[in-house]
């Protein structure tokens, strides 16, 4: 990794610098990426804006500045990088330094799938399945997470086993559902982590098991996932005994 960046390879100086931005499988240093990161533009400006947007959001300044990075992400989408896309969408979708806004969320995600990037079908499908910022139509969400599933995605196969658990568009089949978020959570998918979580909360097709929900979220939580770091918030309120590391974008005022 160090001789790619060496090398003046725009996608290297990202992958070194965001391992150094997050501390992942080396020591966080924010200086050292920031140095990777300005590198990055003259070779390739939609990567040079994502760098930037995640340099905001994971406080390379010492603090997350949400806002800013959504800025960042919003450049470097128009720039056509599909992960920018994603990141803002989510953004948009949770409101995250900046208002909440299905509507935009849903056009970036179908500009994603139109790329063909099955991250941004798969979450157009999810919208789709809620009727959020698109007509619900969850017959054609389970057609898209089948096709993608069929394709060796693991994340459709996880959202796929929860239309199924539930009858969401589709005839329902518990078994084949929670095989399906069984083996996606165990392959640290993070849509199947957050399923899990989630049916293990509630207790209605497993039983019921707070600690290991929790262990799920926060696995979840580890890939970054929104509904994930939420669902940790609402258990932290209704259980004041609970220590969560919960980040700061979602924490309640007297955290």
């Amino acid at each position: 990794m160090e001789r790619a960046s060496g090398q003046g390879d725009a996608f290297g100086h990202f992958i070194l610098g965001s391992a150094k931005l997050r501390g992942r499988g080396t020591v966080r240093n924010p200086v050292e990426a920031e140095t990777l990161f300005n590198r990055i533009t003259a070779f390739n400006p939609a990567l040079g804006e994502l760098a930037a947007g995640d340099f905001d959001y994971y406080g390379g300044n010492g603090k997350p500045d949400y806002e800013l990075a959504q800025e960042h992400y919003l450049r470097s989408a128009e720039l056509g990088e599909p992960y920018a896309r994603l990141y803002a969408a989510w953004h948009y979708q949770f409101g995250i330094g900046v208002k909440s806004d299905l509507d935009a969320a849903a056009r970036l995600h179908r500009l994603n799938a139109e790329d063909d990037f099955h991250l941004g079908s798969i979450e157009l499908a999810k919208l789709m399945r809620d009727g959020a910022g698109l007509r619900k139509d969850q017959k054609e969400a389970v057609a898209i997470f089948r096709q993608l599933a069929a394709y060796g995605s693991v994340q459709a196969r996880a959202n796929l086993g929860w239309m199924l658990l539930h009858g969401f568009g589709v005839e329902q089949d518990v078994d084949e559902g929670l095989a399906l978020i069984g083996e996606t959570a165990e392959q640290g998918d993070i849509d199947g982590l957050f399923y899990m979580a989630s049916i293990l909360e509630e207790g209605v097709f497993l039983p019921k098991d707070l600690e290991r929900a929790i262990t799920y979220y926060q696995r979840a939580g580890d890939y970054q996932s929104y509904p994930a770091f939420a669902a940790l918030k609402r258990l932290k309120v209704a259980h004041q005994s609970l220590e969560l590391e919960i980040p700061e974008k979602f924490r309640v005022s007297s955290d």
